[in-house]
């Protein structure tokens, strides 16, 4: 996977989930796999955000962009479904858009 990222540029990915999946150790798993990644070859994992709720709505949007943009992220990864597939297209877009709000747009 990080092969992966690498071939699209990316440097910094960040990975979006929910607690869920993180209690049943899937975001670990998937998270390990760019330790294996040589230092300075990248891409790293800029950081997990797990607060995607069921049925997430704007707020939750906003947060990962926030949390997005602290981290430096200039790819998303998106373990999960359907909110948290849908909060990482919200995110994606509201960073390509430059939005602090995903609702204003």
């Amino acid at each position: 996977m990080p092969d992966l990222f690498r071939g699209l540029g990316a440097k910094r990915v960040l990975l979006l989930s929910d607690r869920g999946l993180e209690q049943a150790g899937v975001v670990e798993k998937v998270a390990s796999l760019f330790d294996l990644t040589t230092h300075g070859v990248g891409p790293e994992l800029a950081g997990i955000f797990l607060d995607v709720r069921q049925d997430a709505e704007s707020e939750c949007v906003n947060e990962a962009v926030r949390y997005a943009r602290e981290m430096g992220a200039d790819a998303l990864l998106a373990v999960g479904g359907g909110s948290v597939l849908d909060t990482a297209k919200g995110v994606k877009y509201a960073l390509f858009k430059g939005l602090r709000d995903i609702k204003v747009h």
